[in-house]
């Protein structure tokens, strides 16, 4: 054999063996199981949501999602939303209260789930159904002005904390790209739950007819349990206990691993 076409053969052998190596019996990789997404409609609240998901049998997985939004601002938005409605019992809570500012801070949610795909292919590609159960915590922030009985305008301050917990099922489709991308769309998720939370109010209270701003916050928390203490001329504090609900829609991106 000539010097030249040795060299080529082994050149040929080199690469060849470097485009599929070799591997025992039994370790030959398969595809990967587990899948780290980021959800891309929270960052227009800025909002930052991460979901770490892992394929445990051929048609189920398990993930849980962490989020977190350091400031949020919705008094402007509620209040153009509530211009829209033209409930008679609404419009009455209105008459007599007016919302300046509504802000959450240093919200924090965590939801773990467990996923069944449909599709043939198995996880984690194909429609699926997701139950999961989310648990959140919120810093709130409220100024109202309340006109009491006398017809004094009185502005209160409402600082406090909600705990929820909500079990929900989720509708979603995803999709791996390339092996290793991949694109998860949540088409919709529904979630009912309680929360729980203790507001602390300040206000010149010495102003307006206390008993009265007392049977109106009881008499207008129909979805749950508050009570309301007037401490002294200045500070309130309220507990509430009650139902509440939500929803989820995303769409993520990511790569398995």
């Amino acid at each position: 054999m000539k010097p030249s076409t040795t060299l080529l053969f082994l050149i040929l052998f080199f690469l060849a063996s470097e485009a599929t190596p070799p591997q025992p019996l039994g370790l030959i990789r398969a595809d990967p199981k587990n899948v780290l997404k980021i959800n891309l409609v929270p960052l227009l609240f800025k909002t930052y949501s991460i979901q770490y998901e892992r394929t445990i049998f051929r048609n189920f997985s398990i993930g849980v999602q962490g989020g977190y939004n350091s400031e949020l601002r919705l008094g402007t938005y509620i209040n153009k939303v509530l211009d829209t409605v033209s409930n008679a019992r609404l419009m009455a809570v209105r008459a007599k209260v007016t919302m300046t500012e509504l802000s959450t801070s240093g919200n924090v949610y965590f939801t773990p789930e467990i996923r069944l795909y449909l599709s043939r292919k198995g996880a984690p590609n194909g429609f699926y159904i997701a139950p999961y159960l989310r648990f959140s915590t919120t810093n709130v922030n409220s100024t109202l002005i309340y006109k009491d009985s006398n017809n004094n305008n009185i502005p209160i301050l409402f600082t406090g904390r909600m705990t929820s917990i909500h079990p929900g099922v989720l509708l979603g489709y995803q999709k791996s790209i390339l092996k290793r991308l991949v694109v998860d769309f949540w088409l919709g998720g529904i979630q009912f739950g309680s929360s729980k939370a203790t507001f602390d109010a300040e206000a010149d209270f010495k102003k307006l007819d206390q008993q009265g701003f007392i049977d109106f916050v009881h008499d207008n928390f129909k979805y749950g349990s508050s009570t309301l203490t007037i401490a002294n001329d200045a500070h309130a504090q309220m507990q509430y206990t009650g139902k509440s609900s939500g929803f989820r829609i995303g769409l993520c991106v990511g790569f398995r691993f």
